[in-house]
């Protein structure tokens, strides 16, 4: 069956919004959520991190958009759309689609998700990247009956409540190593005089790094990872996005950096959060944001280190400052003075050992989690090509919802099994 095809303008009215002057700070101190592409988290909006008043929607171009529509960022955070469960103003970065009564919200939302690659390569824009209104007016939409767009959503909010363990498996996973650590040696908020005791920069040496000028291309073609704090998502660095070559190393502050050193972020705004902390797998380089912390006495290794690190997050967080221009600074000088406490050599290699466990039962979620990832994707894009009828579920849906059910279990129960294994979750 071929559904009609029609254009996006025809079924939805479009509503922009706008910023209440800082200027006037009262504007800021009402009740009414005031949305920007930092509320768009998930699939829906049911809070937002500031508040403005009425008399600043009236005074400005913020409009009051009722709840169960469609949010869609156009400009920052390009491609991002959820529904707002609540009333809510936005701002110019997001425009609200008002569906007509032939198209169902969630669905529009499920094919406004089928699309962010594609949105995202039709943003235009020197620094910022964006897309206009009429864009957004001629984007074709499948419009299968109504009967079907709920059938169609129905089948994909049962895909995506088996994908969301994958996100809680995630947490749990990122739970592991901390909590091993602090099971075997104690919470470093509560070491003390009793424990063998030594600053951070008495054990390893910091490196600082560098960024090559961009007005010289040839240091931006070689193959030498150049790690900065957007590479900092996972426990092991390989590689990087960025690579420059050997001439930047050798004309520029971005020297290298020695395999299973410890990486750290010290500078920027993901620090008003999270503090990035990661072992470099490889050699690699880094930007003047981070520090390489590398150990120079066998008393600890760089394992133990980063896991030590892990365990002191919010010590960590706690010590973030403000630097210029508003920026976020772990000062080096805390880092030099952070008491690690120096384990014995029998419960290093225990410690060592536990670890292993659970790199396996990450090293499972992660992948049971990215074939979960693709089988919800392959069912977004069926969902939209009209082979999502009632022909093509009697034949696959079966099948399909097997596959992913049996890999939320993976990610859910049977994870279960190592995380006991280790002994430090609840």
């Amino acid at each position: 069956m071929n559904w009609l095809e029609v254009s996006l303008g025809a079924l939805v009215k479009i509503k922009g919004g706008g910023t209440p002057s800082r200027k006037i700070p009262e504007y800021y101190e009402g009740e009414v959520p005031w949305a920007t592409v930092k509320d768009l988290k998930g699939m829906y909006i049911s809070e937002t991190q500031e508040y403005i008043t009425q008399d600043a929607i009236k005074d400005s171009a913020a409009n009051l958009i009722p709840a169960g529509n469609i949010i869609l960022c156009t400009r920052v955070g390009l491609g991002k759309v959820a529904i707002n469960t609540i009333d809510i103003a936005i701002n110019q970065d997001l425009k609200a689609l008002f569906c007509c009564e032939s198209l169902l919200p969630k669905y529009l939302l499920y094919y406004l998700s089928s699309l962010t690659t594609l949105i995202q390569y039709q943003g235009a824009g020197a620094t910022v990247k964006g897309i206009t209104i009429e864009q957004v007016k001629h984007w074709p939409i499948p419009l299968p009956p109504i009967a079907e767009q709920r059938r169609i959503v129905e089948i994909l909010d049962q895909a995506d409540s088996l994908r969301k363990k994958r996100a809680e498996a995630n947490v749990k996973a990122e739970r592991i190593l901390p909590a091993l650590f602090i099971k075997m040696f104690g919470d470093p908020k509560e070491w003390d005089e009793n424990n063998s005791i030594k600053p951070l920069g008495e054990l390893v040496e910091f490196q600082s790094g560098g960024t090559p000028s961009k007005k010289k291309p040839e240091y931006w073609e070689g193959q030498i990872p150049w790690v900065s704090p957007k590479d900092m998502k996972k426990d092991l660095l390989l590689d990087a996005m960025d690579h420059i070559s050997e001439l930047a190393i050798e004309e520029t502050p971005a020297k290298l950096v020695p395999k299973d050193s410890v990486l750290i972020v010290v500078r920027g705004m993901i620090l008003a959060h999270t503090v990035p902390v990661a072992l470099a797998g490889a050699e690699l380089t880094i930007n003047q944001d981070m520090k390489a912390l590398i150990p120079k006495t066998d008393e600890i290794n760089s394992l133990y280190l980063f896991s030590a690190l892990k365990a002191s997050h919010s010590r960590l967080l706690a010590q973030v400052g403000t630097a210029g221009h508003g920026t976020r600074k772990l000062d080096t000088r805390f880092l030099i003075e952070l008491p690690i406490m120096i384990p014995s050599k029998s419960k290093l290699k225990t410690f060592e050992a536990a670890l292993e466990i659970g790199k396996k039962a990450t090293g499972q979620i992660n992948y049971t989690a990215s074939k979960l990832e693709a089988l919800f994707q392959n069912l977004l894009h069926r969902a939209f090509s009209s082979d999502l009828t009632a022909e093509w579920r009697k034949a696959h849906m079966a099948e399909l919802f097997q596959e992913m059910e049996h890999q939320a279990k993976v990610l859910g129960l049977e994870r279960a099994v190592e995380y006991e294994q280790l002994g430090v979750l609840e």
